[in-house]
């Protein structure tokens, strides 16, 4: 009984150095770049399968240039880029297209062709065009067909195209998978007011449009002095996990286990610049964040710091990849049965041990001592039952049945 009380406190012991870790506050920082890779270019940070220098990025299309170590540019495309997402999207800055009359010395760019990258332009985007009077057109003649888009701002105050600060726009969703096209201008109002005379149209991040025109602090109207504005960019990999990571992972999982800091997933698709005709998606699991591209790139949060959905009455504790929720009045063994997966079911399997091994050691002990004692320790066994009507034949009886 002794050896097993012992098992009990030592198992309570190692649950406790076990809640002990999980619980403190994880002190790792999420992996972005690939190690000894610059991680930031100013105040952008720049996550693997991107990178900056020889051996940090997955390919010559996802290296990044530092200019003047604040500005960070898509090598080939050069496009500066304003932030990037491991979800699969990254802004840049996109050009302003101005209509050929307008008095600005500006230079007349179009939009960058993303054609033959694994780039294209979002949907979230939206073909703005701002002035009145002058149709604003995009085309494109991406995988051989023809595609356009365009709207036309009016110039009179009740028409159904939107003002704002004095400046009337017009806005229209684009095609999907967009990877190049032109913006011209087609005049259909020859009676312009002479402050209209300029229009110029861009494709533009409808989020930031969206904070833009609803910022009071800000004039719309100060779009038509600026050269960029930011647009959202799509980016796939085409690449094995072997490319990826440097070793194989499995992907399409049945199920995303909690041991587990991320998983990957393949999708049909067909690339132009690719051999490979399966594009390759990796995510953190759930109580995770960081890099999923990256083998340590995920690590655990601690959802106990940064809001959870405990009850008031309740005290939160932090485990890697989840939380729970319980009582501060509650035992210890009680924990050590809620703990849940992972370390809480070896612990539970500990106890269930020691109390096996304690009905061995019970049943190996009896037996040695009925070979040694023989009826001696039967009949004491028997009269220590507290039976009051025990008689010599019956423990004879229980003598010779053990011979």
């Amino acid at each position: 009984m002794d050896f097993v009380l012992f098992l009990y406190h030592f198992t309570l012991f190692l649950w406790c150095m076990n809640s002990a870790m999980l619980a403190a506050p994880s002190e790792a920082v999420p992996l972005l770049a690939k190690p000894n890779c610059q991680s930031r270019c100013g105040d952008v940070e720049i996550p693997y399968p991107f990178g900056i220098g020889a051996g940090c990025y997955i390919d010559d299309w996802f290296q990044i240039t530092c200019f003047n170590s604040t500005k960070p540019f898509l090598n080939i495309i050069n496009l500066e880029v304003l932030e990037i997402s491991v979800k699969g999207t990254l802004n840049v800055a996109n050009p302003i297209t101005f209509s050929s009359n307008c008095n600005t010395n500006k230079p007349n760019l179009q939009a960058a062709n993303l054609e033959g990258s694994p780039f294209v332009f979002s949907q979230k985007n939206i073909f703005t065009a701002m002035g009145c009077g002058i149709m604003a057109t995009i085309t494109s003649d991406s995988n051989g067909s023809t595609i356009s888009a365009g709207c036309r701002p009016e110039c009179d105050n009740f028409s159904t195209n939107e003002k704002k600060n004095g400046v009337h726009f017009c806005q229209t969703p684009i095609p999907w998978f967009l990877s190049a096209f032109n913006t011209s201008f087609q005049v259909h109002d020859d009676h312009r007011t002479k402050d209209s005379l300029c229009t110029y149209a861009f494709l533009v991040d409808n989020s930031w449009f969206k904070w833009l025109a609803n910022n009071s602090t800000n004039n719309f109207s100060t779009i038509s002095h600026m050269e960029h504005v930011p647009v959202m960019l799509e980016w796939s990999l085409y690449h094995s996990t072997i490319d990826v990571f440097g070793a194989v992972v499995e992907v399409n999982p049945i199920a995303v286990y909690s041991a587990s800091s991320f998983y990957c997933r393949s999708f049909n698709g067909s690339s132009s610049v690719y051999k490979s005709s399966s594009r390759l998606e990796c995510y953190c699991n759930w109580g995770y964040e960081g890099n999923p591209y990256l083998l340590q790139g995920c690590q655990d949060k601690n959802e106990c710091e940064i809001g959870n959905h405990c009850p008031a009455d309740s005290v939160c504790k932090n485990h890697a990849g989840y939380y729970e929720c319980h009582s501060p009045h509650s035992k210890s063994w009680v924990k050590v049965l809620l703990i849940g997966t992972g370390s809480g079911v070896g612990l539970l399997f500990l106890l269930i041990g020691a109390w096996w091994l304690h009905k061995v050691i019970n049943m190996k002990l009896k037996e040695k001592l009925i070979k040694q004692n023989g009826g001696l320790f039967l009949e004491l066994q028997y009269l220590s039952s507290g039976e009051e009507d025990n008689d010599f034949e019956n423990i004879e009886d229980m003598k010779m049945s053990n011979f």
